[in-house]
């Protein structure tokens, strides 16, 4: 698809500067900038006539564990509330040379919510559709949890993942995108090849891992005591860490054109591991 090319397109450029000098040190604003540029990029509309719908639809997860999202291009935001039901709002933003054109590609566009096991599957990938030169559909997620689901497993081609107040496992994977994640008190494995990953706020337990192509991690947790190893890797970006004063762990990390760098706190409990290739690393 043409709005996939054009993000390799700017990432290609950007790795081939990357790789020009020996001497190269990260630009921190376009580091931090550029999965917005590549979003907007492949987000903005093509055509010049739009339409666009909101559509809402409510699952019971009395007896279900797991939510799993699929989708292409669009932001995901995530939340809980106190009810034992998922409430799914999709909005259809659609373009086109035509207005008759962008209103029959939102009455085109299909997708499903629907409860498989003890999983609840949204699906908005849109995999099977071709669009034309001046043809874009995008479409964004507003979705609320109840308490009871152990796990999020996320999958977005194009758009920022905003996830806030949950406990629970969390997996993503994340094309071209922000991952921010609020206040919650998670397990993590958490992808984004163009984009960076910021956890606010957060609780960290058993095994986490955060990896970025091109982007910065940052995490700052409030209790890290039931964590076994908390792993972050960035091939352009920089790392920051910030946990409690009381933490344990075992800690090693390895900067751009620095030596590895090791400590241990306490009964170094948890084993943490952060790796920039090309970036800093800032640890406290």
């Amino acid at each position: 698809m043409k709005r996939k090319k054009s993000a390799l397109i700017i990432l290609l450029s950007f790795t081939m500067i990357t790789g020009c000098t020996a001497d190269f040190k990260v630009d921190e604003n376009a580091v931090e900038n550029i999965s917005n540029k590549v979003t907007k990029t492949v987000i903005e509309t093509l055509g010049k006539e739009k339409a666009e719908k909101t559509e809402s639809q409510t699952i019971n997860a009395t007896k279900m564990d797991n939510v799993v999202i699929r989708n292409s291009v669009g932001d995901i935001n995530i939340s809980t509330h106190d009810s034992i039901e998922v409430l799914v709002d999709v909005t259809i933003k659609a373009s086109s040379n035509s207005k008759e054109g962008a209103e029959k590609l939102l009455r085109e566009t299909t997708y499903t919510i629907e409860p498989k096991w003890n999983d609840i599957v949204i699906d908005t990938s849109q995999l099977n559709r071709i669009y034309g030169d001046l043809e874009n559909v995008s479409i964004n997620l507003s979705i609320r949890l109840p308490s009871n689901i152990n796990k999020i497993s996320v999958d977005n081609n194009v758009g920022n993942l905003n996830i806030e107040n949950y406990n629970g496992k969390i997996e993503s994977e994340i094309n071209v995108g922000d991952i921010n994640i609020t206040n919650c008190n998670s397990s993590y494995s958490v992808k984004s090849d163009v984009g960076d990953i910021k956890l606010i706020n957060c609780i960290l337990y058993d095994k986490s891992d955060f990896n970025s192509n091109t982007g910065n991690i940052d995490i700052t947790s409030t209790d890290i005591s039931d964590a076994k190893s908390i792993e972050a890797a960035t091939q352009v970006g920089d790392i920051n860490i910030t946990l409690p004063a009381n933490s344990s762990y075992e800690y090693s990390a390895t900067a751009f054109m620095e030596s590895e760098r090791t400590e241990t706190k306490g009964s170094g409990n948890t084993k943490i591991k952060l790796t920039s290739k090309v970036g800093d690393v800032n640890f406290k």
